[in-house]
């Protein structure tokens, strides 16, 4: 009996028809449209929901009003006075670093006379809101550290930072004057006060000298004119005593000449007249005596003493 059962009953048969898709897979986002009396049942048993009405949100954020905490207070007011005492202040850009890389340029720092200071963008904005501070608050958007100076220690702030590449300079402030980074590296360029005082009274002492100088240059210029001139009156009288003098010379000369012509001349005479003519001539002297004939003498000049006085 139980055999039979389990041949009758128990035993499975195959199917003699078999359904077979031949579209490909069922398209989800683009369905097709069902059968227009389907669909006309589908929109009426379709259920109506209340819509929320718009005031009421479940995921609504609940804004808690801002407590302004004491504390924040008593810090900002610190940031305000290192800003209002100091000569030279930093902000500088901090890129991620390790504490003890930081801690090694707070004590660099120290050493010069510099603090590093670490403040969040929310106390800085209550320390420098409506004073003159107010402009560096865009400087502190993203993670920052500021230095602060009694000094304008400029080139050695740049020193330090130099060897530390994760600190970015932004900005600073300089004798209450925001500067931006080349400004403030333009800055450590400059000499001392002392050199530039030194340059300063330099270039006064030129301007004075350069305006003594216009005022006196037509007179130079009119007295070199003259002495020009009066060199050249002076050479041409030289040239003219000169002559003078030359000339002057000359005629001494000539009648020393004269002279000695003379003198030879008498000396040559002398020496030709002999005993026989000195007897002839004392012989023609008698005789026109003898006659009472007298010759004329030319006018023989008498001596000063004989000359009659006026």
């Amino acid at each position: 009996m139980s055999y039979i059962v389990k041949q009758v009953f128990l035993q499975s048969r195959t199917p003699l028809v078999q359904f077979q898709r031949f579209r490909g897979k069922i398209n989800i986002q683009r369905p097709q449209k069902p059968h227009y009396e389907r669909a006309r049942v589908m929109a009426v048993t379709q259920p109506i929901y209340e819509k929320p009405p718009p005031s009421k949100n479940c995921f609504e954020k609940t804004i808690k009003p801002d407590e302004l905490n004491p504390y924040n207070k008593i810090i900002a007011k610190e940031v305000f006075n290192w800003l209002e005492h100091s000569k030279m202040v930093g902000i500088f850009h901090l890129n991620p670093i390790s504490e003890d890389e930081l801690f090694k340029i707070r004590v660099a720092l120290h050493r010069q006379n510099i603090t590093f200071k670490r403040y969040g963008k929310k106390i800085i904005k209550m320390a420098v809101d409506n004073t003159k501070y107010e402009a560096i608050v865009p400087l502190f958007d993203s993670n920052h550290c500021i230095v602060f100076s009694p000094e304008a220690n400029v080139a050695t702030l740049l020193k330090i930072t130099r060897k530390v590449p994760q600190m970015l300079l932004l900005g600073g402030i300089l004798e209450n004057r925001l500067l931006s980074r080349n400004e403030f590296v333009n800055f450590a360029n400059l000499p001392n006060i002392q050199v530039a005082q030194a340059q300063f009274v330099s270039v006064l002492n030129m301007a004075v000298g350069q305006l003594v100088q216009n005022l006196e240059a037509h007179q130079n210029s009119f007295v070199n004119i003259l002495d020009v001139y009066a060199k050249q009156d002076v050479s041409v009288a030289g040239e003219v005593v000169a002559d003078k003098t030359l000339e002057a010379a000359a005629i001494p000369a000539e009648k020393s000449s004269a002279s000695e012509n003379e003198k030879e001349s008498l000396s040559a005479d002398k020496k030709e007249t002999t005993p026989e003519d000195k007897a002839s001539a004392s012989a023609t002297e008698t005789s026109h005596e003898a006659d009472g004939v007298k010759e004329d003498k030319p006018f023989e000049s008498k001596p000063d003493s004989e000359k009659p006085k006026e």
